[in-house]
């Protein structure tokens, strides 16, 4: 999952939500050095992840990729899950799409002091790209993965093969709310646990998405 899932699958309560996007900053044992809500979020962020790589649907949906470039289809494929998601935003979200993705900003901003330094330090230009609208269109998926490939020593493979996200079929995009609402039965339950117990277990290992 990508940036704005992760932002709609995070706690809305105060700044729990930085965890969702921590989560993707941040490696290793977390435990104690965030308030109990954000540090939960950071380990949901991982189990999504996870349980995300491990569903039928991302796993099928990789497998219409050609074989030289399907490697590079679950990060192509995290980036194309924000676009659907905002295709689909009606069904999947209770707050309007701008309200949502201004409140988050908005958030971002007020505690950028609790934000890791180098996320810290490029926020601000994060918040003004406006980098939750990145995937409206297909035209801003090719952008983000432009910018993606241009920090990856494998750039030039993953450009190579996001032609292929145009050519996945109708169904993927009928599918994605089915697959998105188990994802969040799944991320409520996963809280809820987390919620409830007195000595949490490290999370150790972060994935990359």
């Amino acid at each position: 999952m990508n940036y704005l899932a992760h932002f709609v699958l995070a706690n809305p309560q105060g700044p729990a939500r930085l965890g969702a996007l921590i989560g993707d900053f941040l490696k290793g044992d977390v435990t104690g050095l965030y308030a109990r809500d954000i540090e939960i979020e950071i380990i949901l962020h991982r189990r999504i992840d996870s349980w995300t790589d491990g569903h039928t649907f991302p796993r099928a949906t990789k497998r219409l990729f050609p074989e030289p470039q399907r490697r590079f289809a679950p990060i192509l494929l995290d980036i194309y899950w924000d676009h659907l998601l905002i295709r689909h935003w009606p069904l999947l979200a209770h707050t309007p799409f701008e309200e949502f993705v201004d409140e988050t900003y908005d958030l971002l901003l007020r505690h950028r002091a609790l934000l890791p330094h180098g996320l810290r330090d490029s926020i601000g230009a994060m918040v003004n790209g406006r980098f939750l609208h990145s995937c409206r269109d297909m035209e801003g998926v090719a952008r983000s993965v432009e910018r993606l490939a241009r920090r990856w020593r494998y750039g030039s493979k993953l450009l190579a093969a996001a032609p292929n996200l145009h050519d996945l079929p109708a169904d993927i995009s009928d599918a994605f709310p089915a697959f998105f609402t188990e994802l969040k039965d799944y991320v409520a339950i996963e809280r809820a646990a987390l919620q409830s117990a007195r000595s949490p277990r490290p999370e150790i290992q972060a994935n990359s998405t």
